[in-house]
């Protein structure tokens, strides 16, 4: 009898968790839907109360979602007060909310402009912990001295922590104030290096696309031509990179004029090399899919 009731009140604890799991899963697809309706165009009189409903039930995104409609006059009347003061509520449930009132004081939206403020507000929306966007603004304050004193190597410390994708706002923070020399933190070099690597790849990819078209024109079509091995080398402080062919195709005449053509090429920006490395090595082919 005992071990027939412990596992009826495994049962029921099992069943409440996943009452409970799925529960949390429609709040946060409820959530996003706010997302979505305030994307279309135009918001509709309807999307407008569910989005009001959602705030208005505690849901911090959709209070956020609110304040940018007041701000912006999407489906309902601009209203900078409303929003500043829907901003408020949404920072109460989620500080992540505090970068829309940062922004509206550094951009001096609705009220005079006050970098001091803003640099305030970025910091207790978490630009030091999670809130990438408010790292990255508050980083240009930094840089710039705007608000407060400068503070480059906080600048940079923040926009290598920020950094999502090869080139974006945090990519762009961290050419204008890297130096290798004052990096130290092992992670944040890999994570920096492994988005190089991607942005490395992709241009490459383009360039050898270009050549690929210039080429069928000069050589015509020559599919007993095997792909040329290529090796690309970076030396600090260069962005022109040696290249050497690996393997030829065949042909010396197209191999020369792979090798003059991907001297051309040059590499985005540079990596963050260890002190000791001074060069780096990339290998690639190309003619594979040129016949």
């Amino acid at each position: 009898m005992y071990k027939v009731a412990v596992v009826f009140l495994l049962a029921l604890l099992s069943a409440a968790c996943q009452t409970q799991s799925e529960k949390a899963q429609t709040e946060k697809w409820d959530s996003f839907r706010c997302l979505h309706l305030r994307d279309q165009v135009p918001v509709t009189r309807q999307s407008a109360a569910y989005i009001r409903d959602r705030s208005e039930s505690g849901d911090g995104l959709c209070t956020t979602i609110l304040g940018q409609m007041y701000e912006r006059g999407l489906g309902v009347t601009v209203d900078l007060d409303k929003a500043r003061a829907t901003y408020l509520v949404a920072a109460k449930l989620d500080r992540s909310a505090y970068v829309q009132l940062a922004r509206l004081a550094e951009e001096g939206i609705g009220e005079p402009v006050d970098p001091a403020k803003a640099r305030r507000l970025y910091e207790q929306s978490g630009a030091h912990e999670n809130n990438k966007l408010a790292a990255v603004r508050l980083a240009k304050l930094l840089e710039d001295g705007v608000g407060g004193p400068e503070d480059k190597s906080g600048a940079l410390n923040l926009y290598l922590k920020s950094l999502d994708r090869y080139n974006d706002d945090a990519w762009k923070g961290v050419q204008r104030l890297r130096d290798p020399s004052t990096i130290h933190d092992a992670g944040k070099v890999s994570r920096y290096n492994a988005l190089w690597s991607r942005g490395l790849k992709n241009t490459l990819s383009r360039h050898m696309r270009h050549a690929n078209y210039k080429f069928l024109k000069d050589f015509k079509k020559q599919p007993n031509l095997a792909p040329v091995k290529l090796e690309f080398e970076f030396s600090a402080g260069s962005l022109a990179p040696t290249v050497t062919i690996l393997k030829g195709s065949g042909s010396s005449v197209f191999d020369d004029a792979v090798l003059t053509e991907m001297n051309l090429y040059r590499f985005p920006d540079e990596p963050i090399l260890p002190a000791e490395q001074k060069t780096w090595k990339v290998n690639s082919e190309f003619g594979r899919d040129m016949w």
